[in-house]
This record gives C-alpha cells, sequence and structure tokens, in this order.
C-alpha cells in the first residue's frame, strides 16, 4: 500500500466529509478539479456536479450550511430564481471571492420586471435618470387665469378700506379738520366781501369751494407716508414680488385717496349749505366741485407717493410736504379773490394747479359760469393727473431696481 499509481492521483478527487452528531449541522464541502461533460451533470470520476440552474451556488468553493434537521432544500420556482427557500439557509461566500463577482459599476441599474411597480402600489417614476420630474406649476399657469387690472385694482382698493376703517379715529380726524376751517376762515374773514375789488356777495359762497379744494390738497400731500409705513413693513416689497401690475399698486391707493376726498368734500358742502352757501346750476355744479377736488387729489398724491419711494424717509417727506402745501394754499384764490393779490402772486397762480381747480369749481357754481373757463381748467388738471400718476408708477419701477 506504500505506491501509488497515476490513477489514484487522478484530477479527479472528492472526498466526502460528514459530522452527522444529533443536534449538529452537516456541512458537506464539494472540490471538483475536472471539468464537467458536455451535459453538465458529472465529472471526469463520475461525480456529481451542483447545476447552477437548480439554485445552487455557481462557485465552487461556496460552502452551504444547513442548519440541523433540514436535510433537502425544497425545489420551487426560488430555488431556479437562485434563492433558498429555507429561510434560515444562510449563503457565505469565501473570502478568496474578488470584488470583480459584484455589480461595481455606478452606472449599472437594477430594474424590477415590467408591472412590479404597479402590482406592488408604488407610482410610476421617471424612465431615465434624466427624467426629471417638473414643479407644479403656480395657479395662473395650471389654469391659464390671471386677474385683470380691474379686478387687482378693485381688491387693492378694498384692502386700503379695510385698513383705514380699522383705524377710526384718522379718518374722523380728517374729516373735523377739514370741518374746523370751514367756519373759522369764514368767520376770520366775513368782512372782507367789503374790500373794493372782491366783488361783494357772500363770503360762505366764495369760501366752500375753497375749503373743499384745501381740504383735498392737505389730505392728499400726506398720503405718501402710509407708502413709507409699508416699505418699512415689508409690505411693499412682498407686493412687487407678486404678479400685481404696477398700475393696479399705484391706482389702488388714487382710487382710495378720490374716495377720503369724496367724503370730505360732501361733509363740508354739506356744512356749507347749513351755514349759508348756495350751490347754482342744480347738481352740476356740486358734481363739478367733486371732480375738482378728485382731481387735485390725485395730482398731490401721486407726486407724495413718487417722493416717499424715492426718499423712504418720513422726515424728508413731511418736510417737503410743508415745504409746498402752504404756499400752494396762499398762491391761489382758495381764500382770497385773486384780483385782490400783487402781480407776481397773480402770475404765479396762473400756473398753479390748486388756483385751476378753485377757478374751475367756483366758476361752476356762480349764477352765469363761463363753461369755457370750466372746460379748460379742468381738462388741464386731467392731463397733469395723468402725468402725475405715470410718475408714481415710474418710481414703483425705481424702487423695485433699487432692491
Amino acid at each position: 500500500m506504500t505506491g501509488l499509481t497515476d490513477t489514484d492521483t487522478a484530477d479527479t478527487r472528492t472526498s466526502s466529509k460528514t459530522d452527522a452528531p444529533a443536534g449538529t449541522s452537516t456541512k458537506t464541502d464539494i472540490t471538483t478539479d475536472a471539468r464537467t461533460d458536455t451535459d453538465g451533470s458529472t465529472d471526469a470520476a463520475g461525480a456529481a456536479v451542483p447545476d447552477p440552474k437548480a439554485g445552487a451556488p455557481a462557485n465552487p468553493d461556496t460552502t452551504i450550511d444547513t442548519p440541523a434537521g433540514s436535510s433537502n432544500i425544497e425545489a420551487s420556482s426560488n430555488s431556479k430564481a437562485g434563492i433558498p427557500a429555507d429561510p434560515d439557509t444562510a449563503i457565505s461566500t469565501p473570502a478568496s471571492t474578488t470584488k470583480s463577482d459584484i455589480l461595481t459599476n455606478p452606472n449599472t441599474t437594477i430594474s424590477a420586471p415590467p408591472g412590479a411597480a404597479a402590482k406592488a402600489g408604488i407610482p410610476a417614476g421617471p424612465d431615465s435618470a434624466t427624467d426629471i420630474l417638473a414643479p407644479r406649476p403656480l395657479p395662473a399657469e395650471r389654469t391659464g387665469f390671471t386677474a385683470s387690472a380691474g379686478s387687482q385694482l378693485r381688491w387693492l382698493t378694498v384692502r386700503h378700506l379695510r385698513a383705514m376703517l380699522r383705524q377710526p379715529a384718522y379718518l374722523a380726524i380728517t374729516i373735523v379738520q377739514a370741518v374746523v376751517w370751514l367756519p373759522l376762515f369764514g368767520s376770520l374773514f366775513r368782512r372782507v366781501v367789503d374790500v373794493p375789488g372782491f366783488g361783494g356777495g357772500s363770503y360762505f359762497d366764495f369760501l366752500t369751494p375753497g375749503v373743499v379744494v384745501m381740504s383735498a390738497l392737505f389730505s392728499a400731500g400726506w398720503s405718501g407716508m402710509n407708502a413709507i409705513i409699508e416699505i418699512d413693513r415689508g409690505v411693499t416689497d412682498r407686493m412687487l414680488t407678486s404678479p400685481v401690475r404696477r398700475g393696479a399698486l399705484i391706482g389702488s391707493r388714487l382710487v382710495f385717496q378720490v374716495l377720503v376726498t369724496i367724503i370730505q368734500s360732501v361733509v363740508i358742502m354739506l356744512l356749507g349749505w347749513a351755514i349759508g352757501a348756495q350751490y347754482h346750476n342744480g347738481l352740476l355744479g356740486p358734481v363739478v366741485l367733486l371732480a375738482g377736488a378728485a382731481l387735485i387729489a390725485i395730482i398731490v398724491a401721486s407726486l407724495s407717493y413718487a417722493l416717499a419711494l424715492i426718499v423712504r424717509k418720513e422726515e424728508v417727506l413731511i418736510a417737503a410736504v410743508n415745504f409746498c402745501i402752504l404756499p400752494l394754499t396762499f398762491l391761489s384764490s382758495a381764500i382770497m379773490a385773486k384780483d385782490l393779490m400783487p402781480g407776481w402772486m397773480q402770475a404765479v397762480a396762473r400756473v398753479n394747479p390748486v388756483d385751476w381747480a378753485v377757478t374751475a369749481v367756483r366758476e361752476v357754481g356762480s349764477v352765469d359760469p363761463d363753461w369755457l373757463s370750466v372746460g379748460l381748467h379742468l381738462s388741464y388738471l386731467a392731463a397733469l393727473a395723468l402725468v402725475a400718476g405715470r410718475l408714481a408708477t415710474r418710481a414703483f419701477d425705481v424702487y423695485h431696481r433699487s432692491l
């Protein structure tokens, strides 16, 4: 038995080691050096070769540990896919396994069979890595609807009115201030009608249109303060980032100011009528009076808003308003007849928008009005209102670009 033949040292060696005490696992090592036959069932020595399609590991060095009591691995459809049927069966890879046996290419993708995601209740995703889902469109983009300029103007005006109603003291003080001017100036300058060249008549008839225009002037002059407050609170910045039109932003403020001016003017007109003022030409006189006050309010409010958006300082706006409002008032015929003014003041009054408004509303309330003069002065006011409104809208654009 000391001599070994070539057949004893054949390339095919099959060794079987079985340790099968009770309660222990069975370990089977199958080592095959010979190549399989053409049918892949046996090796050169006739030993059985594990079939990869039957669920056995393809690597001949793979060791299968089977717990006690599990003598066989049930053949099923899972075994054909290479997955052990017994959940307690563990497949371990020896240390000799190289990294090439594992998919390491980052571009490699693993896809589920068609219809697997739908059966699992998973929503379908993009077909490839480049199919990125687009963000949800905005409501205006999704529905194709954008609010019209009139709708934006209406809702922004309602916003300003609600803010005013939350501060009733502001509206009350504004109305009371305008009401005080009429009896105050009327009582102070009542005897001025006796001055030669004034023209006679009742001073309340002469003063009421002037006080209406004055109240519109002073109220509109301070309207820029609200713009500065909204700038400091960040409201204006949020408005500018929204799809609201710039014209609606400034237009809503102007409409709000016109509504406030009309309320003040109606109160003053009723008070003037109560203390003796007369309005001729039926309803046409009061209507033109309200129109003139509204136009002067638009002009002054637009300039106030434009200045507020440029300087953005309350102190600067206050100084500018005080510098302009009082001179514009006294350089007009609101309190005193134009014929009694010095010559240089009469020249300034001819180009003063405040005097344009006072002249138009006072002329239409007279017994024999000059309708041509009324139409010209109202046309001047309307043209200037358009220019001032455009200037205020441009100021919004300048402010937006400076952010």
